[in-house]
């Protein structure tokens, strides 16, 4: 388990630098701060989902190197492989929380925007929205690959535009955050976040067996 998350790891950091992601990031960060400002702690949650997002070059290498193939042959179970690469979006996860935190905090402090529960705020959303949408990417990406995150944003955006026409829905989920303590609400937060990861797992489990099967 721990060879396959460095493993991981190691290749997206290698792609990063080889594709210099980290000097482009760099340098929207730095352009944001001077033309967006306050405002620019947009740019660095925009960062994030690009981060996540490049979770998807290690899939296509799964099939482009025949990794899964190999793994296949010296018999490792496919649950194993499924989890460390959830830990893997877990560790891409915490990095961009950090990222996101440190310059948002920077930010604030350079043009005297949030204070520091703001900023915690702000930074915790962002991570609580990460979380679910990486629950919802690495199955997508197990079944289609390369057009996983193009299947993604399909089904997003249809279920976003659906519940939008329902606006009882959206008053309802309002009233609700309103009127739930600060201590219920963050447990439930918590406990969704685990379900959905649960259901992401067995749904990623599910589809790379058959894939296993079907010899990729």
């Amino acid at each position: 388990m721990k060879g396959l998350i460095l493993k991981d790891n190691f290749q997206l950091l290698k792609s990063f630098i080889k594709r210099k992601y980290l000097l482009g990031m760099l340098i929207l960060l730095s352009i944001s701060m001077i033309v967006l400002k306050q405002d620019s702690w947009i740019i660095s949650i925009f960062i994030s989902f690009i981060l996540i997002n490049n979770l998807q070059i290690l899939f296509t290498s799964d099939i482009n190197d025949k990794w899964l193939l190999f793994m296949k042959v010296i018999k490792k179970r496919n649950i194993t492989l499924v989890i460390s690469r959830f830990l893997t979006s877990m560790i891409v996860i915490l990095e961009s929380t950090i990222i996101n935190y440190i310059y948002i905090q920077t930010t604030s402090i350079i043009f005297k925007t949030f204070d520091l529960r703001t900023v915690l705020i702000i930074t915790s959303i962002s991570t609580i929205i990460e979380f679910l949408y990486c629950s919802i990417l690495i199955p997508f990406l197990y079944a289609f690959s390369q057009n996983g995150i193009t299947m993604v944003m399909i089904s997003i955006v249809s279920i976003l535009f659906i519940i939008s026409k329902f606006v009882n829905v959206k008053n309802k989920l309002s009233s609700f955050i309103v009127h739930t303590s600060h201590g219920n609400l963050i447990l439930l937060i918590i406990i969704t976040i685990l379900i959905s990861l649960l259901i992401s797992v067995i749904i990623s489990n599910l589809i790379l067996n058959i894939k296993m099967r079907r010899g990729i």
